[in-house]
């Protein structure tokens, strides 16, 4: 197809797409990918029909580390980095060629997914704004099984610490009252001794007053 094509297309890591293409009065095909997000690590692979012109041309928000290779019938960029990278592809063919180029991406640990876009030009331009981010994790159902043990384990070590402190404090208690149960016998005793005596001597005093 002779004519310029602007492709937009819309993608995201869901894996869900849509493609739009528009005619226009020029020899060339013209991808462009609005910006969206992927998780690190993110690959992305061009495949097309062979050629020596192909020429790549990555931009970053930061100087963050990437790796662009380029070859007669691919194009791969990849990074661990995250930042906010600008790519743009220029292929180039003498004749126009009828192909179906295919457009890899991939994220994280997840499956690549495959994108297929038809030209029949002699020039194919790609356009892409890709935010590389870091994955959220969640933890496993072991992890959570861990957490939750030690968090009942340690529940329990508080229980026991203020079990047997409560027990401690109970026989200090104890100790203490018995100490003065003993204490108030022991003083009960003296007081009956001394009743006793006071009122023995009290009656033979009373007799010898008596008697006399």
């Amino acid at each position: 197809m002779k004519g310029r094509v602007l492709a937009v297309l819309l993608f995201c890591f869901l894996g869900s797409f849509s493609l739009a293409v528009f005619p226009s009065p020029a020899g060339a095909t013209n991808i462009e990918f609005p910006s969206f997000s992927l998780y690190s690590p993110v690959k992305i692979v061009v495949t097309f029909i062979y050629t020596q012109n192909v020429t790549t041309h990555v931009g970053t928000a930061s100087q963050s580390l990437y790796k662009a290779i380029t070859s007669p019938t691919s194009v791969e960029f990849d990074t661990q980095a995250l930042d906010v990278f600008t790519i743009d592809m220029n292929i180039l063919y003498s004749l126009a060629q009828n192909q179906t180029v295919t457009i890899g991406i991939s994220e994280g640990d997840r499956p690549t997914k495959s994108i297929t876009v038809s030209m029949n030009d002699k020039d194919l331009s790609l356009h892409l704004i890709v935010n590389v981010v870091e994955e959220p994790t969640f933890p496993t159902a072991d992890q959570i099984a861990n957490a939750m043990l030690d968090r009942w384990q340690n529940q329990l070590t508080a229980f026991e610490a203020a079990n047997s402190q409560l027990t401690n404090e109970m026989s200090s208690s104890v100790v203490v009252a018995a100490s003065l149960g003993i204490i108030a016998f022991v003083v009960s005793v003296l007081c009956f001794g001394t009743m006793f005596w006071i009122h023995k001597r009290q009656a033979n005093l009373e007799a010898k007053g008596l008697s006399g």
